[in-house]
């Protein structure tokens, strides 16, 4: 089949009934379009439209095919299959942007307005508006993602007697690519959301100015081949919303897409796979949340997934999710990497779900992105945590880490659950921290109850924060280079007696390093040093007769050196031996009548 230099074809299945297997275009041998051609496909209302060709599908530089997923069924899109390769030379575009569900429309619809419509969800959710704090849900799937954007939220305003109105914008549609042989990506597949619109409402004496749309969410490529090359884009980029005027009634972006790639081979692919969300409106509203990428290569046996943000600042994530599966079902993904990138956050949504690392696998990044766990993630077969944060929920929320694990310049932020993990390491600067809330939890214990079976070490200006009524390191603790560690108890109950820092062996407080422990009862099990500069504060909560067993505890020597300072408010000190050189030791306990021991 060939479509020569500057012709054009459009193939419309809609109006035939009963194509409940699709609509194809099939040939034999090659599918060829030439410099300047277009085609453009709508797909059929059920199981979409395909061009099939025997031997190589092949699109020259300046060429178009058009793909509409059909309006009432976004799961009904167009396909191109080549029997050996299909080429898309550089110039040529696989066109769907703003061809998927209408304003309005789709699993991931945005909400109406009264000025400003929220975004379109896929991939994530929408962003908010000035006034609609509902975004378009997250839809589709990651694996095998086949569904269009949804329509963004319009918006509708009624002021003296006149009302003025702005529809939502269409969402981008979907293009499934089979390939027997090579897919070449030269030039761009696009499934990119609409950029939101504006309307003016004037009435004379009774202006309220712009009101504005928000963005249609990007829809989804899949493609399927046994080797990519080229260096080309395939994107499913969210649309921005519509910011037009000076009232701030914006509209929310909408979110990117989806795209999954499954290849014998991808060494040679140099191109660009992009499903960020689209623009806020304005400061009164929200972007859209990034959308996923997945690829899976035979050759290697890798299955990584990939979130980039673009940079985009969002209180949207991209959502891990299959259709078909409700909250309370159990699924579970495989990755042998996870890698967020550029405020690329991401969301395992529910306590049911749960997703694994491979092997050596890895939860990468760049150090900007947060992993959300509303269910569980099982990390403990990876290589740490050290290029995205993670954020775990209570309630369902689960970390399993692997040992050691390294925080380097992230975060992990418990408030559900953590497994004992053997050794954790915190470094790379004040982005680094350990922080656990007071209704997190080490497995097996109880709400509040934290226990490390390892060492625990921070550096580098990082930080630990430990809000748990009752604390447990096996290993040794040390603080250096500036970084800090507290327990704090304060305002975890009115059983103070019953809170506990227990350290089972040494602890090493030095250079410029802080630990602040408001705990009533602390145990060192072997020395307790600092040094460099270095400063640790016993300040028990808590109060009148609470505090009657406040003590610190030190098994072996008490070494206090190059002016470093230990101030202790609790009623007892007691430590083997005390050695203090140029430093300072206060105990300050009046109010209970303190004691201090040692030889």
């Amino acid at each position: 089949a060939l479509f020569d230099s500057a012709s054009t074809m459009t193939f419309d299945p809609r109006p035939i009934s009963g194509l409940t297997g699709g609509a194809h275009l099939t040939t034999g041998v090659d599918w060829l379009m030439r410099t300047s051609a277009a085609v453009t496909l709508f797909a059929a209302s059920s199981n979409g439209t395909w061009i099939e060709a025997g031997r190589d599908s092949i699109l020259d530089a300046a060429t178009t095919l058009n793909v509409y997923t059909h309006s009432s069924n976004g799961g009904s899109n167009v396909g191109v299959s080549a029997g050996r390769n299909l080429v898309l030379a550089v110039g040529a575009t696989v066109q769907g942007t703003g061809r998927g569900y209408a304003g309005g429309s789709g699993p991931g619809a945005g909400v109406l307005g009264g000025f400003g419509g929220s975004g379109g969800g896929h991939g994530g959710e929408g962003g908010t508006s000035y006034d609609v704090g509902t975004p378009g849900p997250a839809a589709g799937s990651v694996l095998r993602p086949v569904l269009a954007g949804s329509g963004s939220g319009g918006a509708s305003r009624t002021q003296c007697s006149t009302t003025t109105s702005v529809a939502g914008v269409p969402g981008g549609s979907a293009v499934r690519l089979v390939v027997g042989g090579v897919a070449n990506i030269s030039g761009v597949v696009r499934m990119d959301g609409s950029v939101g619109q504006t309307a003016y409402g004037y009435v004379s004496g009774c202006t309220y100015g712009y009101i504005n749309s928000g963005g249609g969410a990007g829809g989804s490529i899949l493609l399927e081949c046994s080797k990519l090359i080229g260096s080309g884009t395939m994107s499913a980029v969210g649309g921005a919303g519509s910011g037009a005027g000076t009232f701030g009634y914006q509209g929310g972006g909408g979110s990117g897409g989806r795209v999954a790639v499954y290849s014998g081979d991808m060494s040679a692919w140099g191109g660009s796979l992009l499903v960020y969300g689209g623009a806020r409106g304005g400061t009164n509203a929200d972007a859209g949340g990034p959308g996923t990428v997945y690829l899976e290569e035979a050759s290697s046996g890798r299955r990584r997934l990939l979130v980039d943000g673009n940079s985009v600042s969002s209180g949207r994530w991209a959502w891990l999710m299959e259709p078909g599966y409700t909250s309370s079902q159990n699924l579970t993904w495989t990755f042998d990497s996870i890698e967020l990138t550029r405020l690329g956050n991401l969301l395992l949504p529910y306590a049911a779900w749960s997703t694994l690392l491979a092997p050596g696998g890895s939860l990468g990044g760049d150090r900007t992105s947060t992993f959300y766990l509303k269910g569980r993630f099982n990390a403990s077969r990876g290589d740490g945590l050290a290029r995205s944060s993670v954020y775990v929920y209570a309630s369902g929320g689960m970390i399993d880490v692997a040992d050691p694990t390294t925080l380097d310049g992230v975060s992990l932020r418990v408030y559900g659950e953590l497994s004992q993990a053997a050794n954790v390491f915190v470094t790379g600067g004040t982005s680094g921290k350990l922080q656990v809330y007071s209704s997190g939890f080490t497995s097996g214990l109880a709400a509040g109850n934290v226990r490390l079976l390892g060492s625990l070490s921070a550096n580098s200006s990082s930080g630990v924060e430990l809000y748990s009524r009752w604390v447990k390191v096996d290993g040794s603790v040390s603080v250096q280079g500036g970084a800090s560690m507290s327990v704090d108890q304060t305002g975890l109950g009115a059983n103070a007696s019953d809170f506990a820092a227990l350290f089972e062996r040494d602890v090493t407080v030095g250079s410029a390093a802080t630990m602040t422990l408001k705990v009533t009862r602390v145990s060192v099990g072997d020395w307790l040093q600092l040094n460099g500069g270095s400063t640790l504060t016993h300040q028990p909560v808590g109060l009148g007769t609470q505090l009657s067993g406040a003590s610190l505890s030190v098994g072996g020597e008490l070494r206090l050196l190059q002016l470093s300072t230990l101030s202790s408010y609790g009623t007892n000190m007691a430590a083997s031996s005390l050695l203090v050189s140029n430093s300072t030791l206060t105990l300050d306990a009046t109010s209970y009548g303190s004691a201090a021991s040692g030889r």
